[in-house]
């Protein structure tokens, strides 16, 4: 598994970038819901044009909560790069192992709106969801499902910079990397710039 450090902003928003061009080269959505907070700042960074109907939606992961409950943030930042990569990969292949050996259904969550715009959508409507990265695939599902209890009819469409299990629950529509940990500007283990 590879790490590609995109805390530095110019580097961040070069792949946003090419993720973006990938998507509008066979859709244009009516409306982009960016996943907090990974998908939120990719969102962003993807600069849509202004007219964009662009909402945020939230479903924390547990070891997010996990992580800044034990202190990491304070220590994450003084210890060396190469520790760092050794704990996102020992994350990783540890929830990737619990996955697969004890839970291939990924865990529901209530997924709530958290700003932009109203999702009004219509029986043509076409919806883009984005996040940083897709794991086991259970925030995409429940992202999915969101937008299906406010109309059945809507085309869906997902996209994520990144997918990190080999085999997650759910694929992704437009993806630029596979098997790859992307570290954000916003990661508790980001180089500040």
């Amino acid at each position: 598994m590879k790490i590609l450090d995109l805390s530095n902003q110019i580097d961040f928003q070069k792949e946003c970038g090419k993720l973006k061009d990938l998507v509008e080269a066979n859709i244009v959505p009516d409306f982009i819901i960016g996943i907090a907070t990974g998908g939120e700042h990719v969102t962003k960074a993807m600069n849509f044009r202004p007219e964009a109907k662009i909402s945020i939606i939230m479903r924390q992961r547990s070891s997010t909560k996990t992580k800044s409950s034990l202190g990491f943030k304070s220590i994450l930042p003084l210890l060396p790069m190469s520790i760092k990569n050794i704990l996102r990969k020992l994350e990783i292949l540890i929830r990737e192992t619990y996955f697969i050996y004890f839970s291939a259904k990924p865990e529901e969550r209530e997924v709530i709106f958290i700003s932009g715009h109203p999702l009004n959508l219509n029986d043509d409507s076409t919806v883009l969801i984005i996040d940083d990265a897709i794991d086991t695939g259970a925030t995409f599902i429940d992202a999915c499902n969101y937008v299906r209890r406010i109309n059945k009819k809507a085309k869906i469409y997902s996209a994520a910079l990144s997918r990190t299990f080999k085999k997650p629950a759910f694929e992704v529509d437009y993806i630029l990397h596979n098997r790859t940990l992307i570290r954000g500007p916003w990661a508790l283990d980001a180089t500040p710039n």
